[in-house]
């Protein structure tokens, strides 16, 4: 029975944990102040102080953020859409209605405009051959933990297809340049990580990556460079 200690010094057994992982609280409160993962390695890279804030406040939900979580559920757990998001029938998120209703709904609330443009990507990504083919018969949002240089480390594999690798679900500003802003933010890390708790090499993992104006779609492969 293999068994994982956490930041907080609580001794798991893996397999109970990333059944517990499928929680989003747990995954996303509790392991997020006693494991590590890419996102938080990068932050303790840009600063030690950022990841101190990070633990304490809780990171910044940026609007590109949100976007790529929208398109998530709506492509991987479309199911969870409806239990998660809340359309409000305004133009900005400025306006006295959009902010009420914020303060009263349980769920995340987004303009129709964000509704419509997480819409377009979604039914570009689920018109593409590839992208329906890589999605034939795979897992989704599928965790997994484990020990990394003596530090415990969490991730979920956005696209698992067993007997062949993870795909990894991407959204950017501008396609051609998405080599570079890869460097940017992280995603050589993010590949490591993932690749080495899940037991896979570099080139079972790849990138499927929209450009959020023009719905271009591209398949990036990876290696050990």
């Amino acid at each position: 029975m293999e068994k994982i200690t956490l930041l907080n010094g609580v001794e798991w057994d893996v397999k109970e944990c990333e059944a517990k992982m499928m929680d989003d609280d747990f995954y996303y409160k509790y392991l997020c102040q006693n494991a590590l993962s890419s996102s938080i390695a990068k932050s303790l890279l840009d600063s030690p102080k950022t990841y101190h804030n990070y633990l304490r406040y809780g990171g910044e939900d940026t609007p590109a953020m949100l976007k790529g979580r929208m398109l998530h559920h709506m492509v991987l757990e479309p199911e969870r859409w409806e239990d998660l998001y809340q359309v409000i029938e305004v133009k900005t998120r400025a306006s006295k209605t959009f902010k009420e209703a914020e303060a009263e709904s349980e769920k995340t609330c987004v303009t129709r405009s964000e509704m419509n443009a997480t819409e377009r990507m979604a039914d570009a990504l689920l018109r593409n051959k590839q992208v329906i083919a890589h999605l034939s018969g795979a897992q989704t949002e599928i965790p997994k933990i484990g020990m990394l240089n003596d530090l415990p480390f969490r991730c979920k594999a956005d696209i698992l297809v067993p007997d062949f690798g993870i795909f990894d679900l991407k959204t950017t500003a501008d396609l051609r340049a998405f080599p570079y802003s890869a460097k940017k933010y992280g995603y050589p890390m993010q590949v490591y990580i993932y690749c080495t708790l899940f037991g896979l090499p570099t080139d079972n993992f790849k990138f499927i990556v929209i450009d959020k104006t023009s719905c271009d779609i591209g398949i990036y492969d990876v290696d050990d460079s």
